[in-house]
């Protein structure tokens, strides 16, 4: 006779909520327009039942010759405001019509509109306040940070070392794998480096998995 208990009806919901939010991954697209990576998609809805919420994400990948991508969850809090300083949208639109441009991504392929482009937004950053608007989400977006930080903390105590880490981001937060030793990886042969960083990606996705079986194991016992 099995002595193993039957999951209490809290649990089954937990893990239909799980499963129905995985689902809703296959309906999402990352930054490029594409499909979320398979390997970082169960990783989303840890962070995502465990009270964050995610801005983008990776699953780590060989880039044809080129240094191979790290996987990465980016977090932020929602409804971040597309301006910050009082009178940013007005310079903004102002200026894309000054130089008949139709969405500021045009700014980045011209270097002297660019630089033009720059030294406005240093002006705001100097000469303009804060919106109210700005300031209540980024006090939201720092609450945030604490419960990422707790989260990361509880993860790498059981792991004994802080082997996912949060690099952070402007006004956001990236979750990455800890490379102590990257500095040194950079600096030596171009072929020898591509091996060894696409070793170092294997590392990574495997630690991302014992991440995403932690996230699921806290999110069924909240």
């Amino acid at each position: 006779m099995s002595l193993e208990r039957e999951p209490s009806r809290e649990t089954i919901e937990k893990r239909r909520g799980w499963s129905e939010k995985l689902a809703e991954m296959d309906r999402i697209g990352d930054a490029l327009g594409r499909g979320m990576d398979e390997n970082i998609k169960e990783t989303v809805v840890g962070f995502i039942l465990n009270g964050m919420h995610t801005t983008g994400s990776c699953g780590g990948h060989d880039e044809n010759g080129k240094e191979p991508r790290f996987p990465y969850i980016q977090v932020s809090a929602e409804n971040k405001p597309k301006y910050r300083f009082v009178g940013e949208k007005e310079a903004v639109e102002e200026f894309l019509k000054k130089h008949h441009l139709d969405d500021l991504r045009d700014v980045f392929s011209n270097d002297e509109i660019e630089k033009e482009y720059n030294a406005l937004t240093s002006r705001l950053v100097h000469e303009h306040n804060e919106t109210d608007e700005w300031k209540s989400w980024y006090a939201k977006n720092e609450e945030l940070g604490v419960a990422l930080k707790g989260i990361l903390d509880e993860y790498n105590r059981q792991r004994g070392s802080d082997t996912i880490v949060n690099t952070g981001i402007f006004a956001g937060y990236r979750v990455e794998y800890n490379i102590p030793d990257i500095k040194n990886i950079r600096i030596t042969e171009d072929i020898e480096r591509l091996e060894q960083l696409r070793g170092e990606v294997a590392k990574a996705q495997q630690e991302f998995s014992k991440l995403t079986a932690f996230l699921k194991k806290r999110y069924l016992r909240l």
